[in-house]
């Protein structure tokens, strides 16, 4: 194959030596047509002075046969090199009889400069078109050994900093950047998340978590320890983080970005957006800010830049958690495609000397997860968070007081009963696939497939058919059902609406569900299955895991920030507060019989199960969850059910998640 370079070449080539075009023609067509149907006139015609080895150089580059024409750049720049050094020394020739050449000057001298020029030219135009170099990794450490859940990745160069789940708890940790054991920094929280590190590496900046509050308390955290300060009274929904020279700080709340003064005064609102902005970083020189703009009801994520001033806002890519190099020369973000989670990397750098590409660059490739990276200060490495997402699901055993295996060798969760107790369906991990089987784990069935996720199945009363939510990146959450036997779903909302916590109703006309605590407004709504009209639940806004009582009497919910369990009563549509909890209220479901409401506090304190009995006002506890390792790695979160006898099923976490130091190369 011709190189790249030799056509645009040649006709720079044949244009400097003759003062003219070698293809040339009065519309563009013509041009076009000469270009392919033509050969230009001889360099020698035009100018007799040409050297005869510069005119083969021209007329091997302009030849339109590919097997005769140069193969490579390499061989071009060869041939102008012979032909300098021999015109240096005299030895070409041209078309000129001899005589008049020796009663003329010799043109060596000029043509010599000119090849010069023409071999400087060449070399800048080979490197231009030549693939230009992409950042690529070396090898790869493991640098963590522990297997914990981790979030928000942060470095100061020498160690690298973390949020783990441990047990229920998200404590801040840290490992050497070299690898080692992992330490836990003591702070007073029970619960939270780090977010960023001052550029001086003296704090990190930290948000506490409390239920369902999706806009949290910032605060600087002293490393190696000390006692934490709060940042005025700021409240984060997702995206924290300090100016590069410490004296701002970003944070933002739902459509909105906002900047303060680094003790949380003087607060001015930066920008709107239509989600919700998350994993903000400002760029090495202060001047832009790029964050992950993040929409719930469609689970797309989307990467926006705006000025520091609040000034040419704009969307760049799909993708998230993004972070530039120390130097501003790289940005790196993760992306969700077919093959997976990875992360890639962006070149921020122009160059007159050699063409640049400023695509999106993937750097990871499964079958692990990496979903969070900080590049080091010197740019060499980037740690990054990988994960092999696996569960178990488990029976608490109240007579040994253990947990137990309760479907041995199948990575699920999500897991639903159907009323006769005969069938059983659950979601798996990592796929989101929903299957359906008998209890004994007999007759499985594949019911939905990738790329759609499934999650919080629940079956008709006929144990004919199950309505479940689905959600795919990039697309709007849709509520489906589909029959036990695996016929294509349908819609179970009108226009493909999406919805969370179905619940029929006792004749399988009517389903109650959730907007969720991520949607807006939270609310309990009610479909009619034959009409397909939604109506609102009255007195449900704020409230949301909606929980229909065995007889139908009752519906119980949770309020928006999970402290406090709602009842209402069907027959007279009343709200009431039914019990309020210290800690947060999790997966709340009906016994049997409906006599007692089973819950999960967590982010608390003192993680335990407990149940609360139809009109009583206080909970009891039933048994501790400190140290049992939950799965909270889907969009269900740490799910929990009830066997037919009532027994309490969890997930238990069996995920591999750790930390790599990748070798990289930035060109």
């Amino acid at each position: 194959m011709a190189a790249p370079t030799s056509f645009p070449l040649a006709r720079f080539l044949y244009e400097m030596t003759t003062g003219t075009l070698p293809f040339r023609g009065d519309t563009t067509a013509a041009i076009f047509n000469a270009i392919l149907n033509k050969q230009p006139a001889s360099l020698i015609q035009v100018n007799p002075n040409v050297p005869l080895e510069l005119e083969r150089i021209v007329r091997t580059c302009l030849e339109k046969d590919r097997d005769v024409r140069y193969q490579s750049a390499a061989d071009l720049r060869a041939d102008l090199k012979r032909l300098k050094r021999d015109t240096s020394s005299a030895r070409v020739s041209s078309a000129t009889p001899s005589a008049e050449v020796q009663s003329a000057p010799r043109p060596w001298l000029a043509w010599t400069t000119i090849i010069a020029i023409l071999l400087l030219l060449t070399l800048a135009l080979v490197r231009w078109f030549a693939a230009p170099p992409l950042p690529r990794v070396l090898g790869s450490r493991q640098i963590t050994h522990d297997g914990l859940p981790k979030a928000g990745l942060v470095t100061d160069g020498a160690r690298v900093y973390f949020t783990e789940n441990s047990a229920g708890h998200y404590v801040l940790s840290q490992v050497s950047a070299a690898g080692g054991d992992t330490s836990e920094i003591p702070t007073p929280f029970s619960n939270c998340m780090v977010s960023d590190i001052s550029s001086n590496g003296s704090h990190l900046l930290v948000a506490t978590l409390a239920g369902t509050h999706y806009e949290l308390p910032l605060w600087a955290q002293p490393i190696p320890t000390g006692s934490p300060r709060r940042i005025g009274d700021l409240m984060s929904a997702g995206a924290a983080t300090w100016s590069p020279d410490g004296e701002s700080v970003l944070f933002s709340k739902p459509a909105a970005l906002y900047i303060a003064k680094s003790d949380g005064s003087n607060v001015r609102l930066l920008a709107t957006v239509t989600g919700t902005p998350q994993y903000a970083r400002f760029s090495p020189d202060g001047r832009r800010i790029r964050f992950t703009n993040y929409e719930a009801d469609t689970s797309k994520s989307v990467i926006w830049e705006v000025g520091s001033n609040g000034s040419n806002l704009r969307s760049l890519w799909p993708g998230g958690c993004g972070r530039w190099s120390t130097d501003g020369r790289y940005y790196f973000f993760v992306f969700l495609s077919p093959g997976g989670i990875d992360i890639y990397a962006v070149s921020e750098t122009y160059s007159f000397f050699h063409k640049t590409t400023h695509q999106p660059i993937q750097l990871t490739t499964g079958p692990l997860i990496f979903y969070l990276m900080a590049p080091s200060k010197d740019g060499k490495t980037l740690f990054v968070a990988a994960a092999q997402p696996r569960t178990e699901i488990v029976r608490y055993d109240g007579k040994i007081r253990e947990f137990v295996p309760y479907l041995p060798g199948i990575s699920a969760t999500d897991l639903a009963f159907s009323p006769d107790g005969e069938w059983i369906a659950y979601v798996t991990i990592p796929e989101g696939n929903l299957w359906r089987s008998r209890v004994d784990g007999s007759e499985r069935l594949q019911l939905s497939y990738a790329p759609a996720k499934a999650l919080l199945p629940i079956w008709s009363p006929d144990g004919k058919r199950i309505a479940y939510q689905t959600y795919e990146f990039g697309k709007p959450w849709r509520a489906l059902l589909i029959s036990r036997d695996g016929a294509a779903p349908e819609y179970l909302l009108p226009e493909g609406q999406g919805g969370v916590d179905f619940n029929w109703s006792t004749d399988g006309s009517q389903i109650i569900f959730s907007t969720g605590p991520n949607f807006k407004p939270a609310a309990i709504l009610a479909v009619d299955l034959k009409t397909k009209q939604i109506t609102t639940v009255p007195g449900s806004g704020g409230i949301f895991s909606p929980r229909r009582s065995p007889d139908g009497r009752y519906l119980a919910g949770i309020s928006r920030d999970s402290s406090t369990l709602m009842l209402c009563e069907f027959q007279s549509q009343k709200w009431s507060s039914w019990l309020k909890e210290p800690g947060n209220i999790s997966y709340p479901t009906w016994s049997r019989n409906g006599e007692y409401l089973f819950f999960e506090n967590f982010l608390s304190d003192h993680l335990t199960a407990r149940r609360v009995k139809l009109g009583s006002t206080r909970s009891e506890e039933l048994y501790p969850l400190e140290g049992f390792q939950r799965y909270d790695g889907g969009p269900s979160g740490s799910w929990s059910g009830l066997t037919p006898d009532d027994s309490r099923l969890y997930v238990r976490d069996l995920s591999a998640q750790e930390i790599y130091a990748l070798d990289v190369d930035l060109p």
